[in-house]
């Protein structure tokens, strides 16, 4: 069994980064997979939204808040060369400011990745401008 966390920041360099940790459950206790995946920039959060495949190998990394509140993804596969998470592909941004990008879902399979956002906002209210976007990729496998 595979399961992802999203700790308190530790890095004195970005605080509020955001960071993500995975553990696997090993002869009846959690042992972290790999090494933290922490985010890009200051106020990012990167990890405010996860997900895993099926078998645990690929892990799926969002942020609403990163790029002026564009949103933000990145998709993460376990290397048995490195016995480290690797990023596959390459970050995927949201389209429009204050988009909110970063809801997502993984596939069993971790070959398809799905994500959503609230939408432009009214620059005066903050409500939804439109519908909201819903973006689905085919993912690379390395």
């Amino acid at each position: 069994d595979t399961s992802g966390d999203n700790p308190e920041s530790s890095n004195i360099d970005f605080p509020d980064e955001g960071a993500v940790c995975v553990f696997e459950y090993i002869d009846n206790s959690w042992v972290q997979k790999g090494s933290t995946i922490f985010g890009d920039n200051l106020k990012e959060y990167m990890g405010g939204n996860i997900d895993i495949s099926g078998d645990g190998k690929r892990i799926a990394l969002a942020s609403r808040t990163a790029e002026e509140s564009k949103g933000k993804v990145k998709v993460f596969e376990w290397s048995n060369l490195d016995n480290d998470w690797k990023q596959t592909g390459f970050d995927i941004i949201g389209e429009e400011l204050e988009q909110d990008m970063g809801y997502i879902s993984l596939s069993g399979d971790g070959k398809t990745i799905v994500i959503t956002g609230a939408g432009e906002k009214q620059p005066t209210t903050g409500a939804p401008k439109d519908g909201g976007k819903i973006r689905i990729y085919n993912l690379p496998i390395n």
